[in-house]
């Protein structure tokens, strides 16, 4: 994004619009609510039988992302407090669920609230701190697979707009 920003070239720079989008711009709380969604996505594998197959690439790409870049450094529950990371797996699907779920019911469980903390801010920049390429890999990888993904459209509003030709 900064490379195609500072070119001269008007071809590949992109547009204002195109760059106030990118997730660096957004706010703690959209930040958050992006992964939620994300998390939302991934339950649906809980029953694979009727996962699409765009799904499943969608998942086998994220999964590809979060082990090429080293995303998690092994395994993400080792940079979480066990009561946040507790009735979790290992990787990045199981990560996306427990953020969605620590901001949905973190209310339930003192120990969690005393970890991430009250607000969506503070939810988002526990996660977010201890793991600082998650958003990023995330998104680029939801945004070669946007066409499959309804849910998640909201957050790419100027490639939704191109789309609407199609």
């Amino acid at each position: 994004m900064a490379i195609r920003a500072i070119t001269h070239l008007t071809l590949i720079s992109p547009t204002a619009i195109e760059a106030l989008e990118h997730p660096v711009f957004w706010s703690l709380e959209k930040r958050l609510d992006f992964l939620c969604c994300v998390g939302d996505e991934m339950d649906k594998l809980c029953d694979m039988e009727n996962t699409s197959p765009d799904l499943q690439a969608f998942v086998a790409a994220l999964r590809a992302e979060s082990k090429k870049t080293n995303l998690m450094n092994g395994d993400w529950r080792q940079n979480v407090h066990e009561a946040v990371a507790s009735n979790y797996e290992r990787g990045i699907i199981s990560l996306l669920r427990c953020i969605r779920n620590t901001q949905r019911h973190r209310e339930t469980s003192p120990d969690v609230l005393r970890s991430v903390g009250r607000t969506p801010a503070e939810v988002a920049s526990y996660f977010l701190h201890r793991f600082p390429q998650l958003l990023i890999v995330v998104w680029r990888t939801v945004l070669k697979h946007i066409d499959s993904l309804v849910k998640l459209q909201r957050f790419f509003p100027a490639k939704s707009a191109t789309q609407v030709g199609h």
